[in-house]
């Protein structure tokens, strides 16, 4: 049984020795490693890197006061990390806003990630025992 996977690729199960005791593929059979390991670089090579996600933000004194937004659109950063903070999941996000995908919701939480990360948190008064 072959098994497709990225860019026109086929994996085919190991085949058994034909014979009564000879057992037909199922959804579980596992594939040869050096077609898993073609299919993991394939992965890779399609990955989306922390600079393209962070691409898809954009911050203009035009749009929304110069808060970050999703480029492209008037949904902001922080609107879209206040509908997951509420409990909104991404497909709901997507599925009310036409024209996001999953790798803008990603990209406002790789915002915020790095964003906080340059904060600095001061205690505002001393805490008592």
């Amino acid at each position: 049984m072959a098994q497709p996977h990225g860019r026109g690729t086929t994996c085919h199960a190991p085949t058994a020795t034909p014979g009564p005791l000879a057992v037909a593929p199922t959804p579980t059979t596992t594939y040869d490693e050096e077609c898993l390991l073609r299919a993991l670089v394939e992965m890779e090579d399609d990955a989306v890197t922390e600079h393209d996600l962070l691409e898809r933000i954009e911050v203009n004194p035009a749009v929304m006061v110069g808060k970050p937004v999703i480029r492209g659109t008037r949904l902001t950063v922080e609107y879209i990390l206040g509908l997951l903070a509420q409990g909104a999941s991404m497909d709901e996000i997507l599925a009310e806003y036409e024209g996001l995908i999953t790798a803008d919701i990603q990209a406002c939480l790789l915002f915020a990630t790095k964003s906080l990360a340059s904060t600095s948190f001061m205690p505002l008064g001393a805490e008592t025992a």
